[in-house]
Order: structure tokens, then C-alpha cells, then sequence
């Protein structure tokens, strides 16, 4: 990566474009090869600390120059073969990917402060001709600030982005944690985890690095090598307790301040509900029995219980219908099921009434 002259970018020639928009470029200066990325403003603090840095599996950082009103970075250019251009893998050719991820991220997390690189994907990973494997464009990258309570800008790629970089919370190393699950998902199996899972023990890692609620996922990328390992060997994820994602909504964390929470939550409504008499009430179809107050109370039950797991996302329901990442879209179509769920069970306690 060492080069003891200056690049000069007006003085170099391009040879071929690296992406679709033509804003990463292959540059070549007096026989030497360089990339030329033209990055935002937002970006640019995350590539001077990257500058003065030397992660292991992140290209190095030769300059960043203005030309107008345009930045770019030239760094260093990695041949190899990118890991979207592959085809699927098995568990075993994708280990050493997974060990490379880790250790890039690991080292990302240790900076102060860290950065989160908040677009892991295939197309970001290359299998260096060297035998390493790089991490590229932190054009979606951010440095971790403490006390924020939600990212300032929303960026990354559909699918493989956490969902709070949607603006429902901050990002943090958890953040790359997702990506990291989800692009082993694609490379296993050639889909997103939400359309399907690699099956046993690796779905299970998949699944807690992907989990919707990021103190569920794994504490570190070390976590996750050393599972693979484990799965790799035929064991099943240590410690992993598929049968937490059962659990009522504010008991899957563990929480305590959660469980506390969501107990009194339902100790209050379930109370007021089973408190509630509906037999001798008038109805369109007259007085309401005891067979129809027994119906109208079980109609109840099961629209409180349904929308409190649709609003806990139990069982990534909400995911999975409200299927939208965008904050504002997602809020609408969560609400449309919502008001759709209650309407219905409200109407059918008019039929149980008559019970």
C-alpha cells in the first residue's frame, strides 16, 4: 500500500469504471493503479480517520483531494474477485469470509471513537487475490457518537440494513452484526433471511445476528466466528435458546426493566378485560347471554393478545406483513393492520353478543 510519490488525479488517466454511476473509477498514474471514489461531505470524516488508521481487510487510504466542488478519496486498489460475483457456497468456503469480516470489524469497533461501517453486503466484500478479505465503500459509514438516540442520516442498502438505520435508533457495532448475518444468508442459501433461512444450527446464527431488537443479537463479531466454528462442527449454537423467540413480548431479551414492564402491561388489561360483564347488555340482536358474554371475552382476548404481538413484532409478524424498512411507510401499514385486526374482532363481538 506504501507510495512514496504524489498521486496526482488530474494528471492520471481512468481505465475502467467500478460501479454502474461512474463515481468510483480504476485510475492509473505513471503505470501505478489507484481507485478514485467520489464520496459526500457526510463521509469524508470517516475516510480522513480511516486515513490515519491501518485496519486489517480495508483498503488503504493514499489521499483525499477536492476537484470543484466534487471530494474523492484515493485509495488503494485491491485485486480480486467480489463476492456478489460468486455463486452460492457452502458452509465451509464461506468460513474464511466470515473469519475476515470479523477481524475488520472487530478493529473498526476498537477505534475511538468506533465506526460502523452500516453497508455490509456481497458487493462491498472482496476475496483479495492475496488470500485476505477487504471490506469496501464506507460511503455509508458513520463514527458512533454516545447519548444519540437515532442516526442523523439514514443510509444503507434494503435488505441488508439493521432496522435502525431506518431512524429508529442509533447504529452501533450491532449495526455491521446484521449485515454480517444476512450476506452469510445470501451466500448459503442466495436469499435475504426474511425470504429464507439456512436450515438447522446456521439458521439459528443467522437468526440471533439478524434479530429485530439489537441486545438480542450477538455482543461482538468474535461471538459469531466462534459459533460458526461450533456449527461448522456439527454442534448446535452454545447457549442458543430457540425457544426464547416463544416468549411474550418484553420477556425474549431478558430484560429485566422489560419484563417488569410488559408484566404490568398485561396484568392491567388482562384484569380490566376478565373484570368487564357484557352478559345482560342490549344488543341489535337483543340481551346478550352467558354464552355470548363467554364469546365476546374470548373475542377480546384474542384481538389484545394479536395486536400486542403485532406491535411486539412476536415472531417478526410485524416484519413480515408490514414489510417496508422505511420508517414512514412501515408506520402506515402497520396501523392499516392494526385498524383492519380491530375492526374485525370488534364487529364479530356484535355476533357473539347473540350468542
Amino acid at each position: 500500500m506504501v507510495r512514496s510519490q504524489r498521486i496526482s488525479l488530474k494528471q492520471s488517466e481512468p481505465v475502467k469504471n467500478l460501479d454502474r454511476r461512474g463515481d468510483t473509477r480504476l485510475m492509473e498514474c505513471d503505470g501505478f493503479r489507484f481507485v478514485a471514489k467520489k464520496i459526500s461531505r457526510y463521509a469524508r470524516p470517516v475516510y480522513e480517520r480511516l486515513s490515519e488508521e491501518k485496519i486489517p481487510g480495508v483498503a488503504g487510504i493514499y489521499e483525499i483531494t477536492e476537484d470543484g466542488d466534487d471530494i474523492f478519496v484515493l485509495e488503494e486498489y485491491i485485486e480480486g474477485v467480489c463476492l456478489k460475483d460468486m455463486e452460492e457456497m457452502d458452509a465451509a468456503d464461506m468460513y474464511p469470509v466470515v473469519r475476515g469480516l470479523c477481524k475488520t470489524v472487530t478493529a473498526l469497533g476498537k477505534l475511538n471513537p468506533p465506526i460502523i461501517h452500516r453497508d455490509i453486503k456481497p458487493s462491498n466484500i472482496i476475496l483479495g487475490d492475496d488470500g485476505d478479505v477487504y471490506l469496501v465503500d464506507f460511503g455509508a459509514a458513520r463514527e458512533f457518537e454516545k447519548g444519540l438516540s437515532e442516526d442523523t442520516v439514514n443510509m444503507g442498502t434494503e435488505g441488508y440494513a439493521a432496522p435502525e438505520q431506518y431512524g429508529f435508533s442509533q447504529s452501533d457495532s450491532r449495526t455491521d452484526i446484521y449485515g454480517i448475518g444476512v450476506t452469510i444468508s445470501v451466500m448459503l442459501t442466495g436469499h435475504l433471511p426474511k425470504e429464507k433461512m439456512p436450515e438447522g444450527p446456521m439458521g439459528d446464527l443467522v437468526a440471533k445476528c439478524t434479530a429485530i431488537d439489537p441486545a438480542a443479537r450477538y455482543k461482538s463479531p468474535s461471538d459469531i466466528e466462534k459459533d460458526y466454528i461450533r456449527v461448522l462442527r456439527g454442534r448446535k449454537i452454545k447457549g442458543q435458546q430457540t425457544w426464547t423467540k416463544y416468549l411474550p413480548v418484553g420477556f425474549r431479551s431478558g430484560n429485566i426493566f422489560a419484563m417488569l414492564i410488559s408484566t404490568a402491561v398485561h396484568y392491567i388489561c388482562l384484569g380490566v378485560l376478565f373484570s368487564s360483564n357484557f352478559e345482560g347488555t342490549d344488543s341489535p340482536w337483543g340481551t346478550t347471554t352467558v354464552r355470548g358474554d363467554v364469546a365476546i371475552h374470548i373475542i377480546l382476548l384474542i384481538w389484545f393478545l394479536g395486536t400486542v404481538a403485532f406491535v411486539g413484532d412476536w415472531l417478526s409478524v410485524r416484519h413480515k406483513l408490514a414489510k417496508s424498512q422505511k420508517p414512514a411507510i412501515h408506520i402506515l401499514q402497520s396501523l392499516a393492520y392494526i385498524i383492519a385486526f380491530t375492526f374485525v374482532c370488534f364487529y364479530l363481538t356484535y355476533f357473539a353478543s347473540s350468542l
